[in-house]
Formats: C-alpha cells, structure tokens, sequence
C-alpha cells in the first residue's frame, strides 16, 4: 500500500515542543491548509453481511482497531472479529473474542506496537467479560456474576493499572467500578453518577490514576474515592442534541478533549480549566474527530490550529495533480465525512499522523496529515 500522503503548503507540521499550551504562538491564516496527493483504500477481513461497527473502532500510538458487527455471530453467540491495522508496514491483524462481544478496547493506548494484539471486551448477551491477547496471554473469560454486569471495560492508564467499568449492580443500578488493588479480589464500586442511567457513556482512564466519564450534559471526574468534582457542560450549548459524545485523552496525559454537541472543548487534568477548542461546521452533533499533538481534526474535515490558536483549516483539498482514481476515493471520504461517518487517527508524530475512515469492508485512508 503506497500513500503518498497529504503535504502542509507551509511545510513541515510544529512538533509537540512548539508551541507549548501555556505560550501559543498563533497560526497565520490559511497556512496549515493540507493538499491531498494522493489516497489509498484497504479491504479488510469483513464477513459477508457484517459490517465494522461504527461505535467500537479505537486509535492507539502505533495501529487502529475495529470490532466487526456479525448478525449471525450475534444469534449464534459466535466470537466476535477484532482487527487491528497498523501503518507502519501495513500489518493486518485479527483475532476472535470466544463469545459475541458487544464493546471492546486495547488494552494500551499509549504503548502499543505494530505487531501483537491485547483488548479487554464484554459480551452483554452472554454476561461475560475478559482479555484477549496475542502476545502469549492467551484469552480469559469471566462470568459478569463476579464482575457485576459490565457495560464498558475502560483501560487504566496510570501506574496502578487498575481498569475501570461501568455497568449494572445486582439491583439494576447503574455504577462505577474498578478493579481492587488486591490481586485476585473482586471490582469494587466506586460512585454512581446521577446522569448514569441507561444512557450512552463516553469515558478515558488518564495517567493522574482517574476516570473521566462524560454522560448526558455532563462531565464526571472519579477517583477510587468517588466524584471528585462534576462538570454541567450547559453553559457551552443547550438543547437536545447537546450531549457528551465522545472523550479522547490526550497522550501527553495533560488533557482530555471532549465532543458535546457540535463544541469540542479541552478540559485540563493538572487545574481542571475547560475551553472550547472549535465548532463543528456539520449540521448534525459532532460524530466524530481525532487528537493528535494538541491539534484536533473533526469528521467536518477540519482541524484546530496547534494548541488551540488560530482559525480552523481543511486538512481534505483537491488538486490538479490528484488521479481521477484518487478523485473518486476523496469524493467517497468526503462524502463519509459529512454523513457523520466515525474515524480514527494513527497518533504517530504530527507528520506521519494518517486519518482513517472505515465504512462496510473498506478502510480509507486520507495519508498524512
């Protein structure tokens, strides 16, 4: 698979170091706009009638992963297809949940590799959960009777490495919980958020060894001894359609970008300040974007300035060098884009970031940004 990428008109992206959030340096207007050179597609290992699920698809520092959604794996309780794509050498790899899973997720965010592959996944058909590696651990399956009915398993990034869940207790109460320090013991409740509920969550483990859980209008910070401190997102948009709908945590473990509504907003981990990034120029609620050296790129086909200055730019361009082939490809991502298509981004350095776009079997893949 040969990319030739997207190449900035100012040339080289800033890196991480320059300029720092505390001291932005702001953009000149206009000169991070990226042309595309050219696009390249991959057909991945779908089954026939199944589809990637478009709320299950995660990035991590080296690949993407994706959960296939299989009717006939769901009625039959067959294993779930996971995928994961790496850029670096293009490796394609896949492994199987032993029974349906529902929702998953790597089991590293910021130190994976190319090669190998580790999730945590939960089947709430079979009321199960466990781990699934190819680095020589094998799989592990455990009955939801010990864990708690488990929605979402949420990886631990902090020293503990001690995961988060939501989920139902015995009673049908909505909870936060996580695992005990004590090796072997049981996952321990940790706070139930009011806004819990049966709603959909949106939450990242930081390295600060706590929980960042957004549901409804609202934002939950949660430390092993319960809500440290809830966040009403209302002042930043009302009505409706103004829910948290997706939380990314910035590998530097200095933020937490948000999506609510058609804002994204940054909340700081070390004073806990939020501010709005950008708006969404999409007529819908944000359905997706991306995180990658203090630059946030939206499935409006727009990206923030570095660190939060200066307008937003296109990071998708037609050119007059691009192949009619490649014309096609862009007006499908284009298109994907605008529909609200969900998308992943490789967090590799500023230059060598790619942004995908997965829809049916194909992944398309909008080169470097």
């Amino acid at each position: 698979m040969t990319v030739t990428g997207l190449l900035a008109c100012s040339g080289a992206e800033p890196s991480d170091s320059s300029p720092t959030p505390t001291e932005p340096t702001p953009s000149t207007p206009g000169a991070s706009v990226a042309v595309v050179a050219s696009l390249d597609s991959t057909r991945l290992p779908v089954p026939a009638g199944a589809i990637i699920d478009p709320g299950q698809q995660w990035e991590t520092n080296a690949a993407l992963y994706f959960l296939v959604a299989d009717p006939a794996a769901a009625l039959s309780n067959g294993g779930s297809t996971i995928i994961k794509f790496a850029p670096s050498g293009s490796v394609l790899q896949t492994s199987k949940t032993p029974v349906y899973a529902s929702a998953f997720r790597p089991t590293s965010e910021t130190s994976d590799g190319a090669t190998g592959l580790s999730t945590l996944w939960v089947s709430t058909p079979a009321l199960k959960s466990g781990a699934l590696s190819l680095l020589g651990g094998g799989s592990t399956t455990t009955d939801f009777a010990v864990t708690g009915d488990l929605h979402e398993i949420i990886p631990d990034r902090s020293s503990t490495s001690r995961e988060w869940a939501t989920g139902l207790d015995a009673n049908a109460r909505w909870q936060v919980v996580r695992k005990s320090a004590v090796v072997g013991a049981k996952w321990a409740t940790v706070a139930r958020p009011a806004e819990l509920g049966t709603m959909t969550t949106r939450a990242v483990g930081m390295p600060n060894g706590k929980l960042y859980l957004g549901v409804g209008g609202s934002m939950y910070v949660i430390a092993d001894n319960g809500i440290e401190r809830t966040i009403p997102m209302v002042l930043f948009e009302s009505g409706p359609l103004a829910v948290v709908n997706k939380v990314v945590g910035a590998n530097g473990g200095t933020s937490v970008y948000i999506g609510y509504g058609t804002k994204i907003l940054r909340l700081s981990t070390s004073d806990g300040q939020l501010s709005e990034v950008m708006t969404t120029t999409m007529p819908n609620p944000l359905g997706s974007f991306c995180v990658n050296s203090g630059r946030v790129y939206t499935n409006a086909g727009m990206k923030s300035a570095l660190n939060e200055i200066g307008a937003p730019a296109s990071y998708i361009q037609t050119t007059t060098n691009v192949s009619s082939a490649d014309q096609a490809r862009l007006s499908r991502i284009k298109a994907l884009l605008l529909t609200g298509a969900p998308m992943c981004l490789n967090e590799g350095s500023t230059i060598n970031a790619s942004v995908f776009i997965a829809s049916g079997g194909w992944l398309y893949r909008v080169g470097s940004v």
